[in-house]
């Protein structure tokens, strides 16, 4: 049996992988990434600890650098603050990919292409730790008590994630099929959390995306890449049945669209 986590990080490091996650990405939050969007005003602006002249960001599972490049262009419009940022990312695809040029005026960006577990990070450092749906390959609780180790005492976590029982959430767990583990997932942050007695906050948020019938099967083709990290068509025919009538039944007819919608925890 193989492990989902290992799994995980080896397709993000091919071509396949990282264009797919770039796909799936701007089908579900569209080219101007509907989550960074709400997020910026609805969660980071809120934050004291991003508020300051100097606010040192780390960024784990930045992927091609686009949210945390939105991410600080808006905080820095807001605050005119200016930021040390340690970017952290496994796929030596997307560390390439991201061009922190555009943030060069007010951002001092140091890249690191390893696993989040490998980089060597100063503790009680950052006013602002990031991870947007990146969690999912946190080989445990250890991982979750580093990452909470590299805040400031005023300094703010912001995790993302999909819900347990959101569309990507069930989908997930149908086709993580034949794996000797699991992903680490929202509900094993809390776990690990209480664990250790940290209190955090719980926002939800719902995006809602749409996919025409003369798209239908590359626009699925695209999730079902992703989510099954380029196996879907070896699962057993009779999972894919499986997975085909359980995404039927999540989608919503609107004339010519399927609409679905999406919650994320953070």
């Amino acid at each position: 049996m193989s492990s989902i986590k290992k799994a995980y990080r080896e397709f993000l490091n091919t071509p396949e992988g990282a264009v797919v996650y770039r796909q799936f990405k701007h089908l579900l939050y569209a080219r101007e990434d509907s989550l960074v969007q709400w997020l910026n005003p609805s969660v980071l602006q809120t934050l004291a600890a991003v508020q300051s002249l100097n606010v040192r960001v780390c960024d784990i599972g930045g992927g091609d650098g686009d949210r945390i490049t939105r991410i600080l262009q808006f905080l820095h419009a807001k605050f005119k603050n200016r930021f040390p940022l340690d970017f952290i990312e496994q796929s030596a695809l997307y560390v390439s990919a991201f061009n922190p040029a555009p943030l060069a005026k007010f951002c001092r960006t140091r890249k690191h292409h390893d696993l989040f577990e490998n980089v060597s990070l100063p503790t009680q450092h950052y006013d602002l730790v990031l991870l947007i749906h990146s969690i999912f390959a946190f080989e445990n609780g250890k991982s979750t008590e580093k990452v909470l180790a590299l805040r400031k005492d005023d300094g703010n976590i912001v995790v993302v994630s999909n819900a347990p029982n959101s569309f990507l959430g069930g989908l997930k767990r149908l086709v993580d099929y034949g794996y000797e583990d699991k992903r680490f997932e929202i509900d094993d942050l809390k776990k690990t959390l209480r664990k250790v007695g940290v209190d955090y906050k719980q926002y939800r948020t719902q995006t809602e995306w749409a996919i025409e019938k003369k798209t239908w099967k590359h626009d699925l083709g695209i999730i079902l890449n992703w989510i099954s990290l380029g196996r879907y068509s070896s699962l057993p025919k009779r999972r894919q049945r499986e997975i085909e009538v359980y995404i039927r039944n999540r989608g919503r007819m609107n004339g010519t669209r399927t609409l679905f919608r999406e919650e994320a925890i953070i």
